[in-house]
C-alpha cells in the first residue's frame, strides 16, 4: 500500500471534476498471461520486487484504467485468499504455523493485500481517493475476517498502519526477489472497515478544503 496524502500536483486531464465524471477511473481483474507479465513489469520498475505470473494466477490481480482508455493502467493491486501467502513465502512451515497460532489467524479466513502501485503523477487527489475506496471495497468483498498487509518501505509501512493496524512480524526476509527488513501487519474485518472509512473521510475532507 502507498501514500494516502493528497498530492499538490494538478494535471489538466485528471484534476477536473469533468474528467472524473465523463472519463471515470474503473477497476477490473486481469486474467491473461500477457496482462500478468505487464503487471509484473510495471510493479518491478516501481518497487524492485516481482509479482510473478504464478502468484497472480492463483490470486486476484486488479488494475485501474480510464473508461475511454482501457489499455492504459494507472494503478494496480493483488488480493490473495489462497494458502500460498506471499507474506509467509520465505518462512518454513513450522514458523508460519507458529505465527498463525500466536495471532489466532486461520489460513482459510485470510486475505492479503499486496503489490499495490499507482502512477501518482497521473492521478489527481480526487482520483486517488476513489482508487483507495475501490481497494478497500474489493478487500471487504472477499468476506475474509482477517486482512494482511506489509512492505519493505518505511513510508508505506506508516501508511498501512492507518488501515491494517496490528503488527504481525518484522523480519529480515526475501519476498518477490527483494531482500530486506519486511514489516507485516494484520487487522480484523471490522477494524479494517472503520479505519478505511476514517482514512477516506479525512482525505475527502482535505480535498474539499483545498478545492473551495
Amino acid at each position: 500500500m502507498t501514500d494516502f496524502t493528497l498530492s499538490e500536483t494538478r494535471h489538466p486531464e485528471v484534476a477536473s471534476a469533468k474528467s472524473f465524471l465523463f472519463n471515470p477511473m474503473c477497476c477490473r481483474q486481469i486474467r491473461t498471461e500477457q496482462e500478468f507479465q505487464q503487471f509484473d513489469t510495471i510493479y518491478y520498475k516501481k518497487s524492485k520486487t516481482y509479482a510473478s505470473k504464478t502468484y497472480q494466477a492463483q490470486s486476484k490481480p486488479f488494475v485501474f484504467y480510464r473508461y475511454q482508455q482501457p489499455d492504459v493502467w494507472y494503478g494496480g493491486f493483488i488480493l490473495n485468499t489462497e494458502k500460498d501467502f506471499r507474506y509467509f513465502s520465505s518462512f518454513p512451515a513450522d514458523k508460519t504455523r507458529q505465527l498463525l497460532e500466536q495471532y489466532a489467524l486461520n489460513e482459510k479466513d485470510l486475505v492479503e493485500i499486496c503489490c499495490l502501485w499507482t502512477n501518482v503523477h497521473q492521478v489527481s487527489g480526487l482520483m486517488r481517493i476513489w482508487l483507495y475506496s475501490i481497494l478497500f471495497y474489493k478487500t471487504l468483498q472477499t468476506g475474509k475476517s482477517r486482512i494482511l498487509a506489509g512492505s519493505f518501505h518505511k513510508r508505506r509501512q506508516k501508511m498501512q498502519l492507518q488501515v491494517v493496524d496490528q503488527p504481525l512480524y518484522e523480519e529480515l526476509t526475501i519476498i518477490g526477489g527483494q531482500e530486506g527488513i519486511f514489516r507485516a501487519y494484520y487487522t480484523t474485518r471490522l477494524r479494517f472497515l472503520l479505519n478505511s472509512c476514517k482514512v477516506v473521510g479525512k482525505a475527502l475532507y482535505s480535498f474539499l478544503l483545498r478545492s473551495f
